[in-house]
């Protein structure tokens, strides 16, 4: 059980960290554009902790319910490894999307970037005539690869058995917890 609680907990935790560390870019790329005083930086980052949170709940939902419901002889270390590079690209491909898209709009993700979805063709084409995008799938591979390997030294490499009712009882707390969130 505890392997598997911290197999998730490193997961939230570079979620996390990279969520933060975001603050601090999208701050400094919009410098001119807000407020400096600490007690608003300090606001800007307390304000968006809960919902780092919460969303850091919602990004290892999915490993998360993988993790307590699949049997431990699935998990061997290169699916544990696997598992862990591919929630790291994903991480980094979102944060290079936020990036690019806070360059250009000042803003987080927002009704605009559900508006790219709907006209995804001609969202696609500009990105790649705007950006290197050539460049950046490669770099952001080999980032995640190096995120995982860092990872790794802390990485179970199976997992112990558990009793079934310990595995839901995780589930449902993990669960909850996000959906919570919105109501605080």
């Amino acid at each position: 059980m505890v392997e598997r609680v911290k197999y998730i907990a490193i997961h939230f935790f570079s979620y996390f960290a990279l969520q933060t560390f975001m603050r601090l870019v999208m701050v400094a790329v919009a410098f001119s554009a807000v407020s400096t005083g600490a007690a608003d930086l300090v606001e800007t980052f307390v304000t968006g902790l809960p919902f780092d949170f919460a969303a850091g709940l919602f990004y290892v939902l999915p490993v998360t319910v993988a993790v307590f419901l699949l049997p431990e002889n699935f998990f061997k270390r290169k699916i544990l490894t696997g598992i862990a590079f591919f929630m790291n690209f994903l991480l980094l491909f979102s944060a290079t999307s936020l990036f690019f898209f806070w360059q250009e709009f000042l803003t987080n993700f927002n009704f605009i970037a559900v508006d790219y979805l709907i006209y995804s063709h001609e969202l696609l084409l500009n990105i790649w005539q705007s950006y290197p995008v050539e460049f950046l799938i490669p770099l952001l591979f080999f980032l995640a690869g190096f995120l995982t390997v860092q990872q790794s030294r802390f990485l179970p490499k199976k997992f112990s058995p558990c009793a079934v009712p310990k595995r839901l009882l995780s589930i449902i707390l993990i669960a909850i917890l996000p959906a919570g969130m919105f109501y605080i």
